[in-house]
């Protein structure tokens, strides 16, 4: 590591926590001129929170950040976020310059001088567009590469990048690969945050490997393979207890995908049977979310066909996909899960095949009765059926959102990161529960999950994505966390 005098920005015991869940604890870090220094960890290892809090967008509980001065200023920041976000109102080039204006900016065209500015920033990263195309016409590696011009066009001392190529094909990732390594060699510092480990051991000067927040171990380049890595990032000995993983005997099909084609995945082919709990997995961004999304209606297939219970059905809108059995628990609990200033039985009640509706009409007692068994059967930690969603912890909001899912008396279950942001001991509690539930009722589960180490010991079979394929298709005690990181991570 380097030392203090030669840092740009040092971290000293940085610790952030979120309810439930310690993001970093205790970190030491440090970011020096000419040099990269990438930070590796699966999901929820506390990377994001630590680019954010490198940024100055987020404030760490405890500990230091001591960043050096030149010229009696503070040192720059630019940051390219893991999420695609842009202004869609704006031209690209527009975007590029945002917060860089001139004093009198127009915002329906650029001048000659912003658009050399623009032309030059695209060049760098290889993109050839006009600098005034609208985002709308965009691709999604386009985006993602307008959002690198935009941090390369105003430069900063510290230049901090969360999964850049994540949704980049290798041209393109190798062509911003040497774009940073001309950087480095001109003397800015750049923090680079990647699940593709041939990436970081192409490119980094340091790196660092994040586990449950924790800085596991840092190394200089060559003191460290890619199996190094693998190991490191890896819990050996530590799963908890998800349910059996004794090979069940499979029903009939309940849920068929052929040719299946939709944003962010292409061609799958995939048989769920009744009872079985099949994940799919994979780094974030990877596609596997973007399956269980198409499957409830979000994302609407573009080709190929879906059957559930041999019916063909068309997944135009999440309703559709409803009317046909298949119920989505959302990542995001928060924004598309609960709705917090209601009660808990107000929640359940909300299921679209609610057993307490009867004739169009809402039963009181019995939305009483049927909460209290969904609250019965996840063991929700709660003062009363009364109690607002706000009041509950993740975990227990998370429990009243699957107790309403399964009220719907689901022909396939669909979970996208359905243990996101929850404590360790709920999670095992939560996906052990699933599970039993669909040996028990007979609805298959389609998860998707970026938590290797949970799906490792709790599902029937796992297929692994990357860049929107299947890469691996893995079975019973094929499924450790080891041989899913090593097809997930290239």
């Amino acid at each position: 590591m380097p030392s203090a005098s030669q840092s740009l920005i040092e971290l000293r015991g940085v610790t952030k926590a979120y309810p439930g869940v310690i993001a970093l604890q205790d970190l030491d870090l440090a970011v020096a001129p000419g040099r990269v220094h990438a930070v590796v960890g699966l999901n929820g290892a506390g990377k994001s929170t630590l680019v954010k809090i490198l940024a100055g967008t987020m404030r760490p509980d405890s500990g230091s950040i001591a960043a050096g001065m030149e010229h009696g200023r503070g040192r720059s920041v630019n940051m390219v976020p893991q999420d695609i976000v842009v202004v869609s109102e704006f031209s690209i080039g527009r975007n590029i310059l945002l917060g860089n204006e001139g004093r009198f900016p127009v915002r329906r065209r650029l001048d000659s001088g912003e658009k050399r500015v623009v032309t030059a920033a695209l060049d760098r990263v290889g993109l050839d567009l006009d600098p005034e195309t609208p985002p709308a016409t965009c691709s999604t590696q386009e985006l993602r590469l307008v959002q690198i011009a935009k941090a390369l066009a105003d430069p900063a001392d510290v230049l901090l990048l969360d999964e850049p190529t994540a949704v980049l094909p290798e041209g393109e990732a190798s062509r911003l690969l040497d774009t940073l390594n001309g950087l480095r060699d001109a003397g800015e510092a750049i923090v680079y945050v990647s699940h593709r480990l041939g990436e970081v051991l192409q490119i980094a000067d340091e790196i660092t490997v994040l586990r449950d927040g924790r800085k596991v171990a840092s190394f200089a380049r060559g003191d460290v393979d890619r199996q190094d890595l693998l190991d490191l990032l890896t819990k050996h000995g530590e799963q908890g207890n998800a349910g059996s993983t004794v090979p069940r005997e499979r029903g009939g099909v309940t849920l068929q995908l052929d040719e299946v084609s939709a944003a962010g995945f292409e061609s799958l082919n995939l048989e769920v049977r009744a009872g079985e709990v099949i994940a799919l997995v994979g780094v974030q961004g990877a596609g596997q979310s973007a399956v269980v999304q198409a499957l409830a209606g979000l994302r609407p297939p573009v080709s190929g066909s879906v059957r559930v219970g041999g019916e063909k059905v068309a997944l135009s809108s999440p309703s559709t996909a409803t009317g046909a059995g298949l119920m989505l628990v959302p990542a995001d609990r928060r924004a598309h899960g609960v709705v917090a200033t209601m009660d808990i039985v107000e929640n359940i009640a909300l299921s679209p095949r609610s057993s307490a509706t009867k004739g169009g009409l809402r039963w009181r007692r019995r939305e009483r009765e049927v909460a209290k068994r969904h609250v019965d059967r996840f063991s929700v930690k709660t003062p009363g059926l009364a109690a607002q969603l706000a009041t509950l912890s993740g975990g227990n909001q998370q429990k009243v959102v699957l107790g309403r899912a399964i009220e719907a008396r689901p022909e396939v279950l669909l979970l996208d990161e359905p243990t996101q942001g929850i404590d360790v001991a709920t999670k095992w509690d939560i996906l052990a529960r699933i599970k039993s539930e669909a040996r028990t009722i007979g609805f298959p589960v389609v998860a998707a999950s970026s938590e290797l180490e949970e799906i490792a010991g709790w599902a029937d079979r796992a297929l692994v994505f990357r860049q929107g394929e299947v890469v691996a298709h893995l079975e019973g005690d094929q499924i450790t966390e080891e041989l899913l990181l090593e097809h997930a991570v290239s």
